[in-house]
């Protein structure tokens, strides 16, 4: 009976103080609906019901309340110990669920398993309060909690091992979503991180391969973006014996320097293996950048080796007897001139183009007698920049890109040709250096006209005409392709620095909240710090630009949520307190109040790194929608000033690279 009793007594007890326990959460949630720090709170909440838990005894026994002493302790210190379990969960959801376990910002640990991990904090604080605070024996309930969690970790035991796996890979960050890695002979770019599994999507088929997370903790991994994101691959190709290798690899060398896929540094090598039964084995190694380029570079690299050993008549190895194939020089106009003897359709061909509209009938049988029918497989190269060829060039099939080179190097795309289109033009009037390169785009096939019998034509009347007019638009076309090029440039310019920005100040977030974890939380009491100023300062110039277009939209909600998880700031800010402070502003700017949100800039205008994160932040807000606005252009110059920083993403850069 008395162990009935006790029982009961303990129960109610318990049910008492998970009733109360539930009142008092549900009280602190409202108070944090304003801009309370959760942490801070929980803080505040400890030495509160401390100091009341160590000073009511003597007020107590001033007032002659003995008799009161004792419970009132034991409430506050029931309070106490919920609180503790408070701050405790309040530490875990700021630094370790939406700040270390976090991916970009989003939240990659279950909210199921945070919550089992919640209830389990706060059973253990009013289990703590049962035996220490109220003396009562909780053995039974212990031996009973202890036996359900046996049974619930048993049947579950494959899905806490998947969650461990996961929070140990988000870690070691082994693996990040876009690289492209080899797991168990399957290759594709990292899809999905998440608690219970991996998913690698396969470029070849589009389908993803979802690994769970134990599995891919045990096994190899291959990572082919990292160190960088160079992919290195190859390829193996025989020449016959009565060829020179040496003479082999030079003109496969020759068509690789037109390489539009494979890098050009490093260059590709080569390594000749030995010898077989076809003959001797050459392997092409090659470099590309990412995945993306990997079939078109393999492509590209075996056509070089066609290429460029079937236009110096250089056999590839083959089973000849087995396959019973003739000889494929006779049908390869590089080596056999019969076969590059135009068909008869080439004097209409010519005849139809506008250049040659008034021209004799005999003057076109004359061209196209002496002209050669060529084939091109890319990258060949027709001819490069600065040749002056004795030829002009009829496009007769497939597509030629014309290349202008630029001072640094870099080869822009300019102009394009494709059937029955003339090239080559230029040394017909400006008697000049060609000013760009030509090189197959697709396999092609081109009239090669002798240029000197075209220049007889110039005494034509009319064709000096027809032909400054040809020219003239080409040039206009090539100018227009240029400006575009250029103004691409300088947007993907422009994507690349704020690229290295946002590397950049990342390494600042680290440098200026990397304090001991006792500093960081005696600093969250601090009235004024530094993540208070960095968040005003953030959200001012965020609001500020979003204002100069209007009101603000889902786009720039989510560009913030998404930057400040991918700089990591919500470790140490928080993400609703953010967002709701960006929108508090913006009503500010709308009531005319743009003085008092441009003192929260000025607020940090002697603190270098504070003003680099800042205006770093700004920078990606105007580039948000397709088209820039000057009202956002002259909102980020008023954000620069009032931090007296520069918005040049060139210089803002360096000078970031200066304070590391």
């Amino acid at each position: 009976m008395d162990t009935a009793l006790q029982w009961l007594h303990v129960t109610a007890l318990l049910i008492a103080l998970t009733v109360t326990s539930i009142i008092f959460i549900r009280g602190i949630t409202l108070v944090l609906r304003g801009q309370h720090h959760s942490v801070r709170f929980g803080m505040e909440l400890l030495a509160g019901f401390g100091l009341l838990y160590y000073s009511l005894p003597h007020l107590f026994g001033y007032v002659d309340f003995n008799n009161y002493s004792m419970p009132v302790a034991r409430v506050i210190a029931f309070f106490w110990w919920i609180s503790l379990a408070y701050t405790l969960n309040a530490i875990l959801e700021r630094f370790v669920w939406e700040g270390k376990l976090t991916d970009d910002g989003l939240r990659r640990i279950p909210k199921l398993l945070t919550d089992l991990i919640s209830l389990l904090v706060y059973a253990i604080a009013i289990m703590i309060v049962m035996h220490y605070v109220y003396e009562e024996p909780i053995t039974a309930i212990l031996a009973s909690s202890g036996a359900i969690a046996f049974v619930v970790g048993l049947a579950a035991q494959p899905t806490i091992q998947e969650i461990f796996a996961g929070i140990s890979l988000n870690l070691t960050k082994a693996l990040k979503i876009g690289d492209f890695v080899e797991v168990d002979s399957v290759y594709g770019e990292v899809w999905e991180i998440n608690w219970r599994s991996v998913s690698l999507k396969s470029p070849n088929t589009g389908s993803l391969h979802i690994f769970p997370n134990s599995i891919i903790a045990k096994k190899m991994i291959l990572n082919f973006s990292e160190p960088n994101a160079l992919f290195k691959y190859w390829v193996t190709f025989h020449v016959e014996y009565s060829s020179s290798p040496e003479q082999a690899i030079q003109a496969i060398e020759e068509e690789l320097q037109h390489t539009r896929y494979i890098c050009r540094d490093p260059k590709p090598d080569f390594n000749i293996l030995g010898f077989s039964q076809l003959g001797m084995e050459i392997r092409l190694r090659f470099w590309f950048e990412g995945d993306d380029p990997w079939w078109p570079a393999q492509n590209e690299a075996c056509m070089a080796i066609w290429s460029g050993l079937r236009k110096k008549g250089i056999r590839l190895a083959i089973a000849r007897f087995k396959l019973s194939t003739g000889d494929e020089f006779d049908v390869n106009p590089w080596i056999n001139e019969q076969a590059a003897i135009p068909d008869k359709s080439c004097p209409d061909s010519l005849a139809n183009h506008p250049l040659f509209k008034d021209v004799s009938e005999d003057t076109i049988t004359k061209l196209a007698k002496i002209a050669k029918r060529l084939d091109y497989t890319p990258p060949d190269c027709v001819f490069d920049v600065n040749n002056v060829g004795s030829h002009i060039y009829f496009v007769v099939e497939g597509d030629f890109s014309g290349y202008r080179i630029l001072d640094d190097g870099r080869e822009v795309p300019v102009i394009t040709y494709s059937k029955g289109h003339l090239f080559g033009l230029e040394p017909l009037l400006s008697n000049k250096l060609m000013p760009f390169k030509v090189q197959a785009d697709t396999y092609g096939i081109l009239y090669h006209l002798d240029l000197s019998l075209i220049t007889e034509l110039l005494n034509t009347e009319g064709f000096e005409s027809r032909l400054s007019e040809h020219l003239n638009k080409e040039q206009e076309t090539i100018a227009a392709n240029l400006e575009r090029y250029f103004q691409n440039t300088k947007n993907a310019s422009k994507l690349a620095h704020h690229a290295i920005l946002n590397l950049h100040l990342r390494e600042h977030v680290e440098d200026i909240f990397a304090k001991p974890t006792l500093h960081r939380l005696i600093h969250l009491f601090s009235p004024r710090s530094k993540e208070k100023d960095l968040l005003n300062a953030m959200m001012a110039a965020s609001a500020l630009i979003a204002n100069s277009r209007g009101n603000i939209d889902d786009i720039e909600i989510e560009y913030l949520r998404k930057n400040l998880g991918s700089l990591e700031l919500f470790r140490h800010i928080e993400s609703t307190d953010a967002i709701s402070y960006f929108r508090q502003l913006a009503e500010q700017l709308k009531d005319g109040n743009k003085e008092a949100v441009l003192n929260k800039l000025k607020a940090i205008s002697d603190e270098p790194k504070l003003k680099q994160l800042v205006i770093g932040i700004a920078h990606g807000m105007i580039s948000l929608h397709r088209e820039v606005l000057p009202e956002e252009e002259d909102a980020l110059h008023e954000v620069a000033t009032a931090m007296k920083i520069t918005t040049s993403l060139e210089e803002l850069v360096t000078e970031i690279k200066n304070t590391l």
